[in-house]
């Protein structure tokens, strides 16, 4: 997971820096460190992120591939 994925997982989820930083719970400047590999992706932000997924699998914004990155940071979390 790196921050090309974090990206990849905001754009899925249609929202910009600015959104999704605040239903993570991060600041922009934070979001765009991690995007840009500038910073460290900490199992904190990985479990934010995948409570913004799940709550974006109950409305239309959920895609077959948000649902595998979804598992995967599951699993990741589980380890």
């Amino acid at each position: 997971m790196d921050g090309d994925t974090i990206r990849h997982i905001r754009e899925l989820l249609k929202m910009n820096q600015d959104e999704f930083a605040a239903a993570i719970g991060y600041s922009k400047s934070h979001l765009c460190l991690v995007e840009n590999h500038r910073h460290p992706i900490t199992m904190k932000l990985l479990t934010r992120v995948l409570f913004v997924i799940r709550g974006a699998a109950c409305f239309e914004n959920s895609s077959p591939e948000l649902r595998i990155i979804e598992q995967q940071i599951a699993d990741l979390i589980r380890k």
